[in-house]
């Protein structure tokens, strides 16, 4: 199937690396936040499971901006009445024009702003528009964030990215946290029907992690040292820093990581770190293969590196 999915604007990279790893396809166009790809993938199932997207559509057709009026001509359309038509990012006289055109066309149909069966949708970009039937829009669920659990901790990351990290590291059934922290991974993880593993050497953290996951199935927590791992599916791993970690030697501590993580049988990694640390310098020093990086600012002295890694 043809769709198209209409990325979040504040994390490009992300958002689209998330997007080809839940299709499971490395082909695609893109113009602006606009990812147009063919996909075997259950659309609906595309709807659930993404987080860095605003909406997935069936994609119908697209054109440079001067060229819609002719395209909505000679566009074969099949639709349920009523319909809804919109446009994004259109200007007034551009939205009158396509969505009058629209109408005529399909022959003036029954219209229902609140609960159309079928509503298509155009996306201006700076110089195409892009034309599709909404599928569906991604929902998150806030319950997964920190500040909701039993045990919070300040230092984790947002549920949208949290779930798109964990998208981006492709699990099929199961997925190893090995710096689990407090547990906003295993949560997630969890929730979102994969068997969870968090490890973690702070018996304080392993405490938070184990009240935070309390209620969930297919969770295990040990207080164990991740530079034993050895064997995982999937790994997802927001490495310790900053003033609040227990005093030891980061770069030593992330040098020893990535080592063991070259030894280790796993499918796919995604590995968070400070840019500070210089985690992609680091990661050449250790021969650890990194195949997509992206960057996550979070305040003015704390932008993370984001780093994807394939098992050759």
């Amino acid at each position: 199937m043809r769709i198209i999915i209409e990325l979040d604007k504040d994390l490009p990279t992300l958002a689209l690396s998330e997007a080809l790893s839940i299709c499971n396809t490395d082909k695609y166009e893109k113009d602006e936040n606009i990812l147009i790809l063919e996909t075997s993938v259950r659309a609906r199932k595309i709807v659930k499971k993404i987080s860095l997207a605003r909406a997935v559509y069936k994609y119908e057709f697209s054109t440079k901006k001067e060229g819609v009026k002719k395209k909505i001509r000679e566009h074969t359309w099949s639709f349920k009445e009523p319909i809804k038509v919109i446009t994004r990012n259109a200007t007034p006289d551009e939205t009158k024009k396509t969505i009058s055109e629209t109408c005529k066309k399909l022959e003036y149909p029954k219209v229902s702003m609140e609960k159309p069966k079928t509503r298509i949708t155009y996306i201006f970009t700076n110089k195409k528009a892009h034309c599709g039937i909404l599928i569906g829009e991604p929902k998150l669920d806030l319950s997964t964030a920190m500040e909701k659990m039993p045990a919070p901790h300040p230092s984790a990351m947002k549920p949208r990215i949290v779930k798109a990290l964990i998208n981006i590291a492709q699990p099929t059934k199961s997925i190893l946290d090995p710096f689990c922290g407090a547990g906003g991974f295993i949560v997630q993880a969890s929730k979102m029907g994969y068997e969870t593993k968090g490890w973690d050497i702070d018996k304080g953290m392993i405490w938070r992690a184990k009240k935070n996951t309390a209620t969930l199935k297919n969770v295990k927590i040990k207080n164990k040292n991740a530079l034993t791992l050895k064997k995982a599916e999937s790994i997802i791993a927001d490495l310790p820093y900053g003033k609040n970690t227990r005093k030891q030697n980061m770069k030593k501590l992330y040098e020893q990581f990535f080592k063991t993580l070259k030894k280790t049988k796993f499918n796919n990694a995604v590995l968070i770190l400070p840019k500070s640390s210089q985690p992609l310098k680091i990661a050449k020093k250790t021969g650890l293969k990194i195949t997509k990086h992206h960057e996550i600012y979070v305040h003015g002295t704390l932008t993370r590196i984001v780093m994807e890694v394939k098992k050759n």
